[in-house]
């Protein structure tokens, strides 16, 4: 029983990695056009 709750933890982990993967590269995308739009603005 602690083995499979183990593994089923596991899996929530992964899944939740995946998503904070996915957060963080859409927060660098949004960040990242507004630098070009800073920058191309002071230019």
């Amino acid at each position: 029983i602690a083995r499979e709750r183990i593994k089923l933890i596991f899996r929530r982990l992964a899944t939740d990695k995946l998503i904070m993967v996915l957060i963080v590269l859409v927060v660098i995308a949004i960040v990242a056009s507004v630098v070009v739009k800073i920058v191309k603005g002071s230019s």
